[in-house]
């Protein structure tokens, strides 16, 4: 049986295979050869898993730095390292407790109504203006 990491790169290299062959195929067949689609698809999932094959082999071109994680105590506070930014532990407020914020907010000043100012203009005399200039427009 394989391992998990083992799963998921075959996994990707099937996938990236199949989706060559799909394109391959797509395209002898917008190509107009519909007998060469199955082919055509044969070759490009070939192709596609020899090259995720070779690229798989190659050595790692860079190497990954290795480093430990810091291992941090429960509760103990001065054994944190230096420039560690804690958070305070405080509860998060109830739903109660934000709606009696909001009210509190809310009765701190009155709501201000906006100012209604009345249009004099007439729309319709300018809507009609407009489509009289568009049939002396037309030909």
């Amino acid at each position: 049986m394989m391992d998990s990491d083992r799963v998921g790169i075959v996994a990707i290299d099937w996938t990236l295979a199949l989706l060559l062959a799909a394109a391959t195929g797509w395209s002898a067949l917008r190509a107009g050869i519909p007998l060469l689609v199955g082919g055509a698809a044969l070759v490009g999932f070939a192709m596609g898993l020899w090259a995720m094959r070779w690229a798989g082999s190659r050595p790692r071109r860079f190497a990954l730095p290795t480093f430990a994680l810091p291992e941090f105590p429960n509760g103990a506070v001065e054994a944190l390292p230096e420039g560690v930014v804690r958070l305070p532990l405080r509860p998060l407020p109830t739903p109660g407790e934000l709606e009696a914020r909001i009210q509190r907010h809310m009765g701190q000043r009155p709501a201000q109504a906006a100012e209604v100012v009345p249009l004099h203009a007439d729309a319709g005399a300018a809507l009609r203006q407009a489509l009289a200039g568009l049939r002396q427009a037309r030909p």
